[in-house]
């Protein structure tokens, strides 16, 4: 329920709310699958939602989990790990998006699994996206698509939405309806509408876009901050292209600014909570516990390499089979 309430109705303040749910069951009843994957959808909703230093300590600590080779199942393994790089995605940390990708890939080569990875591709597309690689971007979402068609088609609209969103960047306005039409039959066909909306502006028709991005906005949960950003920087254009001087007033350019100052500074964000995240696995092996909990941090904002992680997991899977 979690899942779909994540990929199905692009939820994610729900999702983390049952993730919560489901890692508390988990841990009553000594469930470390459903553990854990409760705690990846709870750590990608904090992101969602702007605490970033909490939900990126609470997916590593899910990550962790899959390379201590404590989880029974590859599926839910492989979900963890695209929720690691989906939540790199939603902070632009391109560097940690393509080490967890090379991680993942791995992964999903060993079990099989070319629809998880078609979806990771497709979240590590975007981070190329934001940091201007347009063309790193357009391959890896070429690959992607290939991935979703022949494994899993339900799932294509993770490939679509970003393509459109690069080929406004790329100033192929004409491209984007027509692939914005893919996703017409779809249940998701509004999320194109932002980049819609930028073409929109683009061809002066404010109008028209305000009007695109009340839908978006409509659609999307007002907790979702990240999810909401692109649709508030257009409003703000638009509004004031038309001189509606009060809805721009509006708009929350609170929220918008502290989402654009994550996404400009990722790369200092995700370092405390990894730190914080090994802490606590050191601190609760004894017990087999996780404690997901976000806190104050303090130590080095240098960014660590994946490995890092993949090292610390070591100890905590001897912990988990009582090794």
């Amino acid at each position: 329920e979690g899942q779909f309430a994540l990929l199905g109705e692009i939820d994610a303040p729900r999702a983390g709310d049952l993730g919560a749910q489901a890692r508390e069951l988990g841990k009553a009843c000594g469930n470390v699958d459903l553990e854990m994957q409760g705690l990846s959808l709870q750590g990608l909703a904090a992101v969602a939602e702007g605490r970033v230093a909490e939900g990126m300590a609470l997916v590593e600590e899910a990550a962790a989990a899959v390379f201590g080779d404590v989880l029974s199942g590859a599926d839910v393994a492989g979900w963890i790990c695209c929720h690691v790089i989906y939540a790199c995605e939603r902070v632009s940390d391109t560097r940690r998006a393509a080490e967890w990708c090379v991680a993942m890939r791995s992964f999903c080569e060993r079990w099989e699994l070319p629809g998880m990875f078609g979806m990771c591709r497709a979240h590590h597309a975007s981070v190329l996206m934001h940091e201007g690689r347009w063309e790193d971007a357009e391959s890896e979402l070429i690959e992607a698509t290939a991935l979703f068609m022949s494994a899993a088609p339900a799932l294509a609209f993770e490939a679509v939405v970003r393509l459109c969103e690069l080929r406004v960047r790329q100033g192929r306005l004409d491209d984007v309806a027509p692939l914005a039409g893919l996703l017409a039959e779809s249940h998701v066909p509004w999320l194109t509408l932002t980049s819609e909306a930028a073409v929109a502006l683009a061809h002066g028709e404010p109008e028209l876009a305000r009007s695109m991005l009340d839908r978006y906005l409509r659609m999307v949960p007002t907790r979702e901050r990240t999810g909401r950003a692109a649709a508030y920087e257009l409003a703000v254009q638009a509004h004031l292209e038309v001189g509606d001087i009060d809805a721009w007033r509006r708009v929350d350019l609170g929220v918008l600014g502290r989402v654009v100052d994550r996404r400009a500074h990722a790369g200092d964000l995700v370092q405390a909570p990894l730190d914080a995240g090994r802490a606590r696995r050191a601190r609760h092996a004894a017990d087999h516990e996780i404690d997901g909990a976000s806190g104050g941090v303090s130590g080095d904002h240098r960014s660590a390499p994946v490995r890092s992680v993949l090292v610390a997991t070591g100890r905590r899977g001897c912990a988990r089979r009582g090794g």
